[in-house]
């Protein structure tokens, strides 16, 4: 009997039809529990993506406005927001780290998030549907005829696309693309929405023009906020805490190089949030000007905007002066040569940390700069942290670097670079040591001439 059982439901499957729970037609990804229980959850996936050349600045202002869109979603159906995996954007500019499929978690505390809106990262969206398949990717764009003066009108329509997709079919007729790096991901449609407005505008085209289950908005960037600066924008701005890891990195860089602490510089900070109540003003700040200055892009595009290295040093000497502070920590893309200040300013400290591209200063004529600290990025599921090796320069290899000796050094070379100083006008005399995997150079200035 048992075996006639089983015969039947051979049979029954054979010339069964795959349908979902909701009487549709069998999804690719949907798994085979899903398939026979007939209770397959309808959760719904948004997923998103941005102009590639886009930094990362304006990927986490999109993430506001989508967020936006979610929180519509929900008043209606049950939708979860998948986190698009982070790859590599123009000012990461270090070759040597792993810069692709790189998760939320790297920089950014989930929990966190979720206490704002549901949210998953892109891997257990694959985990969750069965499979690396997107059901619909629409791409946004602009209107053709563009938006013609008067009444500002919101609106959306599918559309011909106006530039030639970045996806391509297959032999099986799925989509591929970038898809964040993720290679196996396919989608099944592909089409144009032109959008003029916030992100909730296309809200009844996901609600009521499509039944997929996955969707994708592709240049999500084209969509505005919904209520910017209001109490919605500012909840999510709020719960984009920063990974504990990364803070903790932070704090100890605050600590060690720029004498600064929670407590020191009146901060209370509450890992919720949520419940999280500060008083205007009650924070005093840390000892320290801090400045970001943007050399690369901002040279080519906003060249009559952006001050000379030497113009920007004065200014940052004319507000150290006025707050009476004796340390600037400077956050840039500059490249180490272009941004070899102390020849010209020798009582600056000049510090530098390939990875975070930041430097230190500090106003003596005897210059200490921590420099050429290595760090390889290890990616893994269940740490997400990085890990540290320390590596030493030529110029202090040379030096056996266990008896420092004095060498001399062209201002104007890279750290690795151990020249002849009769070849130069200018020249440092270099000490080398080994503190706790970080190499220090004790540098002294010998009369520059410039």
């Amino acid at each position: 009997m048992a075996a006639l059982s089983v015969v039947c439901l051979l049979l029954a499957m054979a010339f069964w039809r795959p349908v979902s729970a909701s009487g549709e037609e069998f999804w690719p990804g949907q798994s085979a529990a899903d398939i026979l229980s007939g209770a397959a959850s309808r959760r719904r996936y948004l997923l998103y993506d941005v102009n590639p050349p886009e930094g990362f600045n304006l990927r986490r202002d999109v993430y506001i406005r989508v967020a936006s869109l979610l929180k519509t979603l929900l008043k209606t159906e049950e939708w979860v927001l998948v986190l698009p995996p982070w790859g590599r954007l123009y000012h990461w500019q270090s070759p040597d780290i792993h810069q692709v499929r790189i998760p939320w978690s790297e920089f950014f505390d989930l929990p966190s998030l979720n206490k704002n809106i549901p949210v998953i990262e892109y891997e257990q969206f694959i985990a969750e549907s069965g499979g690396p398949f997107i059901d619909q990717v629409y791409v946004l764009q602009g209107y053709a005829e563009g938006w013609k003066e008067g009444t500002w009108e919101e609106k959306v329509d599918e559309r011909p696309c106006i530039d030639p997709l970045l996806y391509s079919q297959d032999k099986h007729e799925y989509y591929r693309g970038w898809f964040w790096g993720y290679e196996e991901t396919r989608g099944l449609n592909v089409s144009c929405l032109s959008v003029q407005g916030s992100a909730s505008i296309v809200a009844p085209v996901l609600l009521k023009n499509t039944s997929a289950r996955s969707v994708m908005l592709d240049r999500a960037e084209n969509l505005l906020h919904d209520h910017y600066g209001g109490r919605e924008y500012w909840d999510t701005r709020r719960s984009m805490v920063f990974a504990k890891h990364l803070r903790a990195v932070g704090d100890e860089f605050r600590s060690q190089h720029l004498n600064s602490t929670d407590a020191a510089d009146k901060m209370t900070p509450e890992e919720d949030w949520t419940r999280m109540k500060v008083k205007l003003g009650s924070a005093l700040g840390g000892p320290y000007l801090g400045v970001h200055l943007r050399r690369k892009d901002f040279i080519w595009g906003h060249r009559e905007d952006v001050p000379s290295l030497e113009g920007a040093v004065k200014k940052i000497r004319s507000l150290m002066k006025a707050h009476q502070l004796d340390k600037v920590f400077v956050a840039t893309d500059a490249i180490r040569k272009g941004f070899l200040l102390a020849p010209r300013f020798p009582h600056f400290l000049f510090g530098f940390m390939k990875r975070e591209r930041s430097w230190g200063w500090t106003p003596r004529r005897h210059i200490t700069g921590f420099v050429e600290t290595r760090r390889k990025h290890v990616s893994s599921p269940h740490t997400g942290r990085l890990h540290t090796e320390g590596h030493l320069p030529t110029t202090c290899q040379s030096l056996g670097h266990k008896v420092p000796e004095p060498v001399f050094l062209c201002v104007h070379g890279p750290a690795s670079a151990c020249l002849d100083p009769a070849t130069f006008r200018t020249h440092k005399r270099v000490f080398c040591r080994l503190e706790n995997h970080v190499l220090i150079m004790d540098v002294t200035c010998a009369s520059p001439e410039m």
